[in-house]
């Protein structure tokens, strides 16, 4: 099993990040390889579609959703990557005065030859994911 963890600390309130991300929607606002998605349903057991820039697709369920804890697990359905038992959680906690921090971690099976590349492949991924997320806040 792999395991993934970034981290990065975000110009605005836990309770604004929180909003944007437990929506579950909207990530090709932040997730550049990400060219538009389409969420399905509502909550625990939302589908969200994700379309990338090159044709490919991931199928995502959301698993957890909790308010107060500001935390989302999701699992990947459908992608095209070589990996399997894929699961996400995306943390908020605040960070001070007006900043929070965002932890994006996952764990999931690969195959030993592709696991080197799939966990440089999905770092670099969150790394970027949150660094778009730090962009969407970055002017106020």
């Amino acid at each position: 099993m792999t395991d993934i963890t970034v981290r990065r600390t975000i110009p605005a309130s836990a309770d604004t990040v929180w909003s944007d991300l437990r929506s579950f929607g909207g990530v090709e606002r932040f997730l550049g390889m990400i060219e538009r998605s389409e969420v399905r349903g509502s909550g625990v057991g939302a589908t969200r579609i994700c379309t990338t820039h090159d044709g490919g697709r991931l199928v995502e369920k959301l698993e957890e959703l909790d308010d107060d804890a500001r935390t989302l697990v999701y699992t990947i359905q459908e992608a095209p990557m070589p990996f399997e038992n894929y699961r996400s959680t995306m943390q908020v906690v605040g960070a001070g005065t007006g900043s929070s921090t965002v932890t994006w971690s996952c764990t999931f099976d690969a195959a030993p030859e592709a696991a080197g590349e799939l966990e440089a492949t999905m770092r670099g991924v969150y790394e970027g994911g949150l660094e778009g997320l730090e962009g969407l806040y970055a002017n106020g």
